[in-house]
């Protein structure tokens, strides 16, 4: 028994209690994004910009922004407030799209 309890690893750290992510706007259907020519640019620069792909930080591994939706302040300031690297980069529908 005491064997089985040093194999174990330690208990889980405690649960990190975040506010709910802010309300997405949608802008397009996610396949017209997906489909869109894209551009790659830090996440701290995409305000405004449309999302080609998600932003799920993890944990919990919960889409921020997913696929035609609208980067605004309030996911910006929600992904900061939560510890995000801003510095990563994102998929963003291009702005030379046809």
């Amino acid at each position: 028994e005491r064997a089985l309890e040093q194999a174990l690893p330690s208990p889980p750290p405690e649960r990190l209690d975040l506010p709910p992510a802010p309300p997405p706007e949608p802008v397009c259907s996610p396949r017209q994004a997906r489909f869109s020519l894209t551009e790659t640019l830090p996440v701290k620069e995409a305000l405004g910009r449309i999302a080609a792909g998600q932003v799920a930080p993890y944990p919990p591994g919960v889409p921020v922004v997913a696929p035609g939706e609208r980067i605004g302040k309030k996911e910006l300031a929600y992904l900061r407030q939560i510890g995000y690297n801003t510095k990563s980069e994102v998929r963003v529908v291009s702005r030379t799209n046809p």
